[in-house]
């Protein structure tokens, strides 16, 4: 069986960057980590539209428009709000806050085939239960307006991001946490922070350049044209800095050698540029968006080739 390679990833970047504004009032004065995407930016940016119109050219539209009338939503049209947040690396704590246009009939009438589905009660909600089929997870599902969905693994959490929605817990602007969200810049796309990084990344030995810093601030925005990662990482003194500098410039070392012969690569990696001043170290990364999305699809349509070219041996050897 072929597989769509180029689809797939076109897909995942699309819907990776599904939102609105940062909304802080739907955001719990416990998160100690939030992640927001802004559809309206992206479908408005470069990038979107070249990636939306890929995503016409290779006929997704038509299964887009099955999936809307099934589920009574395009997911890549109608959703327009994914913040999710945590208090910690726990994902029994972390909670998605979705907002959109959504067919509520629809949704619930397919989820209660679920041979696991079942309904509760909280207050003026009503919570629904299930398990996931694929990872056999446990999840809670609100409809917190007719176009606001709440979803965690946990009931408490679940009940607790109602009452921050309906004020009566507090929400993240009662408190000085996470104040990265407060500006950013025009055309952002993407935003996220986080602080308390030491014990978010715990003992993940791929968080080992995180362990020794207090915050994290990521933005991802387009301007004039340009698509621009902005990652700012606060250390736990000037030494730390210096060290995750160097790390890191050890890493993008080892980086360009793998990147030889790699169409693009090289130049990718040239502009991402590392800096530190005191206890904040800086990545900053600026590449036109069209030319970013021309790599993309290039190496993309080459992944799809040789798993074709794969599928095609496998198939004649049996």
């Amino acid at each position: 069986m072929k597989k769509s390679a180029p689809l797939l990833i076109i897909v995942l970047i699309a819907s990776i960057a599904f939102s609105a504004p940062v909304n802080h009032k739907q955001i719990s004065g416990t998160a100690n980590w939030v992640f927001h995407l802004d559809v309206q930016q992206f479908l408005a940016s470069d990038l979107g539209g070249l990636i939306t119109q890929e995503l016409t050219n290779k006929g997704v539209d038509e299964k887009l428009n099955a999936l809307k009338e099934l589920f009574g939503s395009n997911p890549l049209r109608d959703i327009h709000n994914i913040t999710l947040y945590g208090p910690d690396s726990n994902e029994l704590n972390a909670v998605a806050v979705v907002s959109g246009s959504f067919s509520k009939e629809k949704l619930l009438s397919l989820l209660a085939l679920n041979d696991t589905y079942k309904k509760e009660t909280y207050g003026k909600y009503t919570l629904h239960n299930w398990t996931d089929d694929k990872q056999g997870k446990p999840q809670v599902g609100v409809f917190a307006s007719d176009n606001t969905i709440v979803i965690s693994q946990s009931r408490s959490i679940v009940e607790h991001t109602l009452d921050v929605l309906d004020d009566k817990a507090d929400n993240i602007s009662s408190t000085d946490k996470l104040t990265q969200l407060d500006s950013t810049p025009k055309g952002t796309i993407i935003v996220a922070a986080a602080q308390e990084i030491g014990t978010l990344a715990g003992d993940n030995p791929q968080a080992a350049m995180f362990k020794h810093t207090n915050m994290m601030a990521l933005v991802v925005a387009e301007k004039t044209g340009d698509l621009k990662i902005s990652l700012n990482l606060q250390a736990k003194d000037t030494e730390t800095a210096t060290q995750l500098q160097q790390m890191a410039q050890g890493i993008m070392a080892m980086a360009s050698l793998k990147a030889n012969g790699i169409d693009g690569a090289a130049e990718l990696l040239k502009a991402i540029k590392i800096t530190s001043e005191d206890t904040n170290v800086a990545f900053n990364f600026s590449y036109p968006s069209r030319q970013l999305f021309e790599l993309i699809k290039k190496h993309s349509d080459n992944v799809k080739i040789n798993i074709d070219i794969d599928n095609s041996t496998e198939e004649e050897s049996k």
